[in-house]
């Protein structure tokens, strides 16, 4: 078996109870630090002002932590508030075998949820677990 970062991105809405997930394999802590920073970047525009200056202050500045924390193989998690629910990038070190073509799930599949309102702040906690397949 070898060591491969999950990564998920879940979007959760506490009013309807609706939940949506992008998954996604990385094979090196770098790997998932990249994917996490293109979701975020994605998303970022629709964010109100504080939590796009939060988010910014992460992506310049907060990745070299997070790099730290997934390669200790403690999962780390980033979240941002979103209206009445919040979106999540995680990442966690598993142990697994190697999938032929990459990522377990289909190219460009999203089980995302519709798009929810701006998040009201960006807060980052390394070392809490998320839960994963």
């Amino acid at each position: 078996m070898l060591p491969i970062v999950y990564c998920q991105w879940t979007v959760e809405s506490f009013k309807d109870g609706r939940i949506g997930r992008k998954l996604f394999e990385a094979r090196t802590p770098q790997g998932a630090a990249m994917w996490i920073r293109l979701g975020l970047r994605t998303v970022v525009s629709g964010f109100d002002p504080a939590t796009a200056e939060a988010a910014f202050d992460w992506l310049d500045h907060g990745q070299d932590e997070s790099l730290t924390v997934i390669r200790r193989g403690e999962p780390f998690i980033l979240r941002a508030p979103c209206g009445d629910g919040e979106s999540a990038w995680s990442a966690r070190t598993v142990l697994g075998l190697p999938v032929v073509g990459g990522c377990t799930c289909p190219s460009g599949r999203s089980d995302l949820s519709p798009p929810m309102p701006p998040p009201a702040s960006v807060r980052h906690h390394a070392g809490e677990t998320s839960q994963g397949p």
